[in-house]
């Protein structure tokens, strides 16, 4: 790949990088990998975070200012501990399918918290516009992690499904797979009842949705 003046770019360049797409951040300094753009920017906690941009222009940063090496630096410490997390996660052992057990609340890999329903159907119903979606396999669903090791099982089954319809959007969330998540270790199990069904509804006035979902 070439700069804006012709010139050939290698991973590790030290580039400005104009990011494409309508929610871009404008122009970045940064190292070049790929067909990318790495930089990093700050979180409200001062933490640094990286961020990977797609470019439709980049210009080769050829004698870097002591500031810009800076940069080089931190992006390139950021991307030597994301090779290192991706890898320890990578040799994490993980939970065979078939040991997975229903309503159990397992941590994947990343730390995220799922629930296993088993082999589900689901199926969603927008009841406004009269459709209906369904789908068939290992249904998985996002768990909160706002204590709720201290709550009982109805008031975690209730948060879960109520995060699963958005109804603003008309979209639904449940991760149905015909094979596996990357889990680790259950941290919970709750008792379920099939079929788990689900109502929402949306009315803003000008708009009025509501939504069924039932995984049996």
């Amino acid at each position: 790949m070439e700069d804006i003046l012709g010139r050939e770019l290698k991973d590790g360049d030290l580039c400005v990088g104009m990011a494409i797409g309508r929610d871009s951040r404008g122009m970045h300094i940064g190292v070049f990998q790929g067909k990318s753009i790495v930089w990093y920017s700050k979180g409200y906690n001062g933490k640094c975070y990286i961020n990977k941009s797609s470019t439709s222009n980049t210009y080769l940063i050829e004698n870097p200012t002591e500031q810009e090496l800076a940069i080089k630096e931190i992006v390139q410490k950021l991307l030597v501990e994301e090779q290192n997390e991706r890898k320890k996660r990578n040799s994490q052992k993980t939970i065979p399918l078939g040991k997975l057990e229903v309503g159990g609340i397992y941590k994947d890999i990343q730390g995220n918290l799922y629930m296993y329903l088993g082999k589900r159907k689901v199926t969603f119903e927008n009841l406004t516009r009269q459709t209906k979606t369904e789908e068939f396999g290992n249904c998985f669903v996002r768990v909160s992690t706002n204590n709720f090791k201290e709550q009982i099982d109805e008031k975690i089954l209730k948060d879960v499904l109520d995060d699963c319809i958005c109804e603003y959007s008309g979209n639904y969330y449940v991760d149905i797979l015909k094979g596996n998540k990357k889990l680790t270790e259950m941290v919970r199990k709750i008792d379920l009842n099939f079929p788990l069904v689900k109502t929402k509804e949306y009315n803003r006035g000008w708009k009025w949705s509501k939504y069924k979902l039932t995984i049996e």
